[in-house]
């Protein structure tokens, strides 16, 4: 395999070794060593780190490196904690190797490289990186899914086989049962989808079983935003599978809480809907009764967000 090493640029370093830029990588391949530029020295900090992470992680996967191993010698040698320059590393490499090619017939990239730390003391923070960055890329890869594969319904499912594998508490609230408890600002957004809108729940108990009050993350999980009656433009409809971006978050992070578990119960809320146009959509002018009791006024049925919220 590869070693790789990060080096200051560009007054520590000759320029033959590495280049002034951070992530700038300059290959031995008779010694088999990469060494990753850090640039300038009194700019450094832990986003360097992200960065030739996150270049290293591009770098071997273009290359089609198999295996590398990162030096960590030189950590100690920088004014940061070894265990914060590790973790950063980490983040760099893990978000920097996401791609999302799960519907392509034909993968354009290799697989990522395997990288290694060479040195076991960093095990413990390598693992909470894992924890981390997986959840993050797990949030990446359901907001990249289309609104035929992910939409209310099909969410539901997947979060409560989610919540199985990482022990997390979910219920879920289907449209009959938001009705019937007077939530009508989240059912009328999704009344005009054939799939109607979920609740979706999930909660996380500290394995100490302390009472404390909750931590609260709530998300909106527009699946499909097409605006509605107040319909967007072509382009503006484009990318609207994003609209459940925040709901994803949450998912992310239920899973990293879990994983980690925290000593903090935490709950988290996904508000999903698919707005979309039928014969049943809400429109302009209707008027809803949210759970509170309160009524609303519909002007514009593309500002759904704060009715599911």
């Amino acid at each position: 395999g590869i070693h790789i090493t990060l080096a200051i640029a560009p007054k520590d370093i000759t320029p033959d070794t590495a280049g002034k830029d951070v992530g700038e990588i300059r290959f031995n391949p008779a010694e088999q060593k990469a060494t990753v530029s850090l640039g300038a020295k009194d700019k450094l900090n832990l986003e360097t780190f992200r960065r030739a992470g996150g270049a290293i992680a591009k770098w071997t996967t273009k290359n089609k490196v198999t295996d590398a191993g990162l030096e960590t010698a030189s950590f100690s040698d920088f004014e940061l904690a070894p265990e914060q320059i590790a973790f950063a590393l980490a983040e760099g490499l893990l978000l920097g190797s996401f791609r999302f090619d799960k519907h392509k017939s034909k993968k354009d990239e290799p697989t990522p490289a395997t990288l290694y730390f060479l040195n076991e003391s960093f095990a413990a923070t390598l693992e909470q990186a894992t924890i981390i960055c997986d959840a993050a890329n797990l949030t990446r890869a359901w907001a990249h899914e289309p609104a035929n594969v992910i939409n209310p319904v099909t969410l539901a499912e997947r979060v409560q086989e989610l919540a199985k594998e990482v022990g997390l508490k979910c219920t879920v609230l289907d449209d009959k049962q938001l009705t019937e408890m007077g939530a009508g600002a989240i059912v009328a957004v999704g009344q005009g989808s054939q799939t109607p809108s979920r609740l979706i729940v999930l909660e996380y108990q500290p394995p100490a079983g302390k009472e404390a009050k909750p931590v609260a993350l709530v998300g909106k999980a527009i699946t499909f935003d097409t605006g509605g009656y107040s319909i967007k433009t072509t382009l503006g409809m484009v990318g609207m599978k994003y609209d459940k971006c925040g709901a994803m978050a949450v998912i992310g992070t239920m899973v990293a809480v879990a994983k980690l578990k925290l000593e903090v119960p935490i709950v988290g809320v996904l508000a999903a809907s698919e707005n979309m146009i039928s014969n049943i959509s809400y429109r302009p002018n209707d008027i809803l009764k949210t759970l509170s009791g309160k009524t609303v006024e519909i002007i514009s049925t593309d500002a759904e967000g704060r009715l599911v919220l």
